[in-house]
């Protein structure tokens, strides 16, 4: 006979996402004081961390909602974010190298807008305004990040490197401002909690507060705007959060315990989603214009092409 009451469950939901908040920040703080104090130890580690998707398809195990055929989806949103993104980061914060111009531009012209354009595939299937809205946004944050890697090049600037050629000296990604950190926040916050689950969200504070705590623990980059380390923060904070969430889904007594607290497009949430359009506009706009003012370098080869006068002449 089943004993089990509502008020049951209803408790047994709360202790399940206690836990799992629980869970997610703890490990974002241990993996934000990893990233600069043993990165390769913790790039073993997110190495590692790959093998649970492969895990649950070999036991026919579902991972939170998502069935085993749609795995598919999932392993490939965590090789982008682990893979081409955490790992490579982890590896040239552990090394003797203070710049990866290569890496760099796969990581600021595939990865990152890869990582934002992607939602568009879900954001199909939903035709409401916020879905609309949101689909806009990702076409903006992805414009100023294009936008602002070609403004650096016209300058000869790295968009990837380091303070020093020091182990553990965390990475910087320069192509962030403020507001684009801002309204990409708020337009992650919407999109997860809509396909997902407000359960789904922790990894979009957790990125900021390992960029404060990367920029406040480093004696040698207290000069530099913390909002240079968000890229970093921002890939290590999602892949921890992605691989915690990925292992616990496939726990039945975390399964059976969450409840899907999706965000519908109601008026709060419609009004931050546009407060982040308007803001990543404005960015964009700003983009533009840093593109524009921007005079580009001339070298000259004068010295090259003159030949030495003789000794003697006047």
């Amino acid at each position: 006979m089943n004993t089990t009451t509502p008020d049951d469950g209803e408790e047994h939901a709360v202790v399940v996402k206690s836990i799992y908040f629980l869970v997610q920040f703890s490990v974002a703080a241990v993996v934000s004081i990893m990233s600069t104090a043993c990165p390769r130890t913790l790039a073993c580690l997110f190495s590692l961390g790959m093998s649970g998707i492969p895990i649950a398809w070999a036991r026919g195990e579902e991972i939170w909602q998502t069935q085993v055929s749609s795995f598919g989806n999932l392993f490939l949103k965590h090789v982008l974010v682990t893979v081409a993104g955490a790992i490579p980061l982890l590896l040239f914060v552990g090394s003797r190298m203070q710049r990866m111009d290569r890496f760099s531009w796969f990581l600021c012209l595939i990865a990152l807008p890869g990582n934002i354009l992607w939602t568009n595939t879900k954001e199909a299937t939903d035709m409401s305004a916020c879905g609309v809205i949101r689909a806009a946004l990702t076409i903006f944050l992805s414009a100023s990040l294009l936008l602002r890697c070609r403004t650096l090049l016209r300058q000869n600037q790295p968009l990837l490197l380091k303070v020093s050629g020091e182990y553990g000296v965390p990475a910087q990604v320069v192509t962030f401002t403020p507001l684009w950190l801002v309204a990409y926040t708020l337009w992650n916050i919407s999109f997860t909690a809509t396909f997902f689950g407000l359960a789904s969200t922790p990894h979009d504070f957790t990125f900021w507060i390992m960029m404060y705590y990367v920029h406040r623990s480093q004696p040698k980059v207290e000069s530099i705007p913390p909002m240079h380390f968000a890229g970093f923060s921002r890939f290590i904070t999602l892949t921890s959060g992605m691989t915690v969430s990925i292992f616990i889904g496939q726990i039945s007594w975390f399964r059976e315990g969450r409840r899907y607290e999706y965000l519908a497009c109601t008026a709060e949430n419609g009004a931050w989603t546009t407060l982040a359009l308007v803001l990543s506009i404005v960015d964009a706009v700003d983009a533009v214009v840093e593109a524009y003012k921007t005079p580009t370098p001339v070298i000259s080869t004068t010295a090259e092409n003159t030949k030495p006068a003789p000794a003697d002449s006047v």
